[in-house]
């Protein structure tokens, strides 16, 4: 478990804690979400993250960043992470693998 207290980012302090499972990020000032997401993408382990309280939490989109972003995350701010929100993430940021997946499943064939 990790805690970050009231930093503006959570830059370069955090990339060798690969095998990290947990971690409370909530009540800061954290503002960049993708420079925070860059940051974390190596926790391959991490189930449960908290960015509540935080600039970031309040971008659109931000949730299905996160899970998109962190893809073993079980648990975003206190919150289980639900098949329906991984299967929007893969939606959204796989556009051309799903098509090809959609043209595949239905027997199209796209051009």
């Amino acid at each position: 478990m990790l805690t970050f207290a009231s930093s503006a980012s959570p830059q370069r302090a955090l990339n060798h804690l690969t095998c990290l499972r947990l971690l409370f990020l909530h009540n800061n000032q954290i503002r960049d979400l993708d420079d925070t997401m860059h940051e974390l993408r190596r926790m391959q382990q991490l189930q449960t993250a908290t960015f509540f309280l935080n600039p970031i939490s309040h971008e659109p989109g931000y949730r299905l960043h996160v899970i998109h972003s962190l893809p073993s995350v079980q648990f975003l701010d206190r919150k289980e992470v639900k098949p329906a929100e991984r299967k929007s993430t893969f939606q959204i940021y796989n556009q051309d693998y799903h098509r090809v997946l959609q043209s595949v499943a239905f027997g199209r064939c796209k051009t």
